[in-house]
């Protein structure tokens, strides 16, 4: 059952419009070197409020086989509690719904670099991807009480740190190795 007072109905029937509009310009400085920016805006008819998420990427080719990319960009996220954590309803846990959930919002910024090279006259690809994500708003999905599952908006800081390294070889004609691995470091604040 739920706890609290649901302005956003979640047991009822509720329609999401989320109208947009994005603009992108690409400009390129050099054949070595693009900036794209854009943004992009949202008018969400629950909250009838606009959300602005405006990006920025950079590209730099030092030469023919190396790209570096940087990032930042801000963006906004509708979350479907209930929907998005189905695997946490087959508890007995009570249920409660914070009156007033808002959508998602985040800063995330980071760097990609790829380098293209052959071996043993195979092609391979190294990449390397560092990611933040700082959130401004996030739905908490705390399911710190046995007896207890809670949504509610963030109090307090909640962070996603995120290192990715990919390794792409030709072993043979028509057989591709892929070797990954990634770190996940996850910050999220609990009732404030």
């Amino acid at each position: 059952y739920f706890d609290g007072n649901i302005t956003m109905p979640y047991d009822k029937v509720r329609t999401d419009l989320i109208s947009g509009l994005y603009t992108e310009h690409t400009y390129s400085i050099s054949e070595m070197f693009q900036v794209v920016t854009g943004v992009r805006a949202d008018y969400y008819n629950v909250t009838e409020r606009l959300y602005y998420s405006p990006r920025v990427n950079l590209r730099y080719n030092p030469s023919e086989n190396t790209v570096l990319r940087l990032s930042v960009g801000k963006a906004f996220r509708v979350s479907q509690p209930l929907v998005e954590n189905l695997n946490y309803l087959n508890s007995s846990r009570r249920v409660a719904l914070d009156n007033a959930i808002v959508p998602e919002e985040a800063i995330n910024y980071g760097i990609n670099a790829t380098h293209c090279f052959y071996l043993f006259s195979r092609e391979g690809r190294i990449s390397l991807d560092i990611y933040r994500t700082e959130f401004q708003n996030q739905v908490v999905v705390d399911i710190e009480d046995q007896y207890k599952l809670s949504f509610y908006n963030l109090d307090g800081s909640s962070y996603a740190n995120n290192i990715q390294l990919d390794l792409d070889y030709e072993v043979v004609s028509g057989l591709q190795m892929r070797l990954g691995y990634k770190i996940n470091n996850t910050i999220t604040t609990f009732n404030g």
